[in-house]
């Protein structure tokens, strides 16, 4: 059987989940506006999710926390952990959200510090993007 790792993300906007499956690092997604409801939206989505044996889950994003009981994750703590999971090195990434964008800047030796956020009108685009769960489960 197979075992997934999933990871929620509430933003400003938007309302993600990813679930990675544990054997393969195969990865599926799902986006989804929340128009003012992110714990409605959140639920909708993990509706269709199809019973799977999740061995972790993270939740990043401000209203995360209050939303789930799980483990909140930073971004700039995600993004150090994929950097460094994948041997990679990054002096700055951009981080693009709907509503605000982040800079984060690493030193030598010293973890991430934000370097610049901003925020701006929210440009038009679809609701919902979506990868099929079918399959999994």
């Amino acid at each position: 059987m197979n075992h997934f790792h999933m990871g929620i993300g509430i933003g400003a906007s938007r309302v993600k989940i990813v679930l990675v499956a544990g054997d393969s690092g195969e990865r599926r997604v799902q986006m989804r506006d929340h128009l003012g409801d992110p714990h409605g939206t959140l639920a909708a989505m993990l509706a269709g999710v199809p019973p799977l044996d999740i061995l972790s889950y993270a939740v990043a994003g401000r209203a995360g926390a209050s939303l789930l009981d799980g483990r909140r994750v930073y971004e700039s703590e995600a993004i150090e952990a994929v950097l460094r999971d994948r041997g990679l090195h990054a002096d700055l990434v951009v981080s693009l959200g709907g509503e605000s964008f982040a800079v984060y800047r690493w030193g030598r030796t010293g973890p991430c510090s934000t370097a610049c956020r901003a925020t701006g009108a929210r440009p038009a685009r679809s609701s919902s993007t979506s990868s099929s769960w079918a399959g999994w489960g």
